[in-house]
């Protein structure tokens, strides 16, 4: 069911034309930056997008600009490393922006987690690509997870895996939904 679920959230996803995007991404990306967990976190690590995906890149640079310690997710042999924005960033092997050169940031001294995915459950579940980097990231940290996500991501229940790690909000460009596992 989880391979069926991805596969047509990426087949939407990929249709969006740019405008329908960046209107959609606006509203989340708005939803996201005034919510008190983003104004209130000290230390947050978002994301650079693929395939579709929200851009946080108005919301990276919010955070930097408020003074906010900024990382992002780098992928290192099977792991995620949280790096500190602030020099180069280099396409990593799966195409995404990494800050190669940052300093790395401990899991637990990150506030806030924004977590991309593939589709998501009311309830907080998530599907990414498949490889298990974000979940085996996130039981890492006790930072709260909120999930960026265009409303059609978000569908019917489906069930989680013992490995998987659910997200406590998850910000659309409709609402903001509080999961509850």
């Amino acid at each position: 069911m989880k391979q069926k679920l991805r596969k047509e959230a990426l087949e939407i996803r990929k249709k969006l034309s740019a405008y329908e995007k960046k209107e959609l991404e606006g509203k989340i990306i708005g939803m996201l930056i005034s919510s008190r967990d983003f104004k209130s976190a000290k230390t947050i690590m978002l994301y650079f997008p693929v395939h579709n995906e929200v851009d946080c890149a108005i919301a990276i640079e919010d955070a930097m600009k408020t003074g906010k310690i900024v990382c992002c997710p780098c992928i290192e042999g099977n792991e995620i490393v949280a790096r500190e924005i602030g020099g180069k960033l280099q396409k990593s092997k799966f195409g995404v922006l990494e800050p190669f050169d940052g300093k790395i940031i401990a899991p637990d001294e990150i506030d806030l987690v924004i977590v991309p995915g593939v589709a998501f459950d009311r309830r907080g579940g998530r599907i990414g690509y498949g490889q298990g980097f974000y979940d085996r990231f996130l039981k890492k940290t006790s930072a709260k997870k909120i999930a960026l996500a265009y409303g059609f991501q978000v569908g019917r229940a489906f069930a989680n895996e013992s490995h998987d790690v659910p997200v406590d909000k998850i910000v659309t460009e409709k609402e903001i939904i509080y999961c509850k596992t």
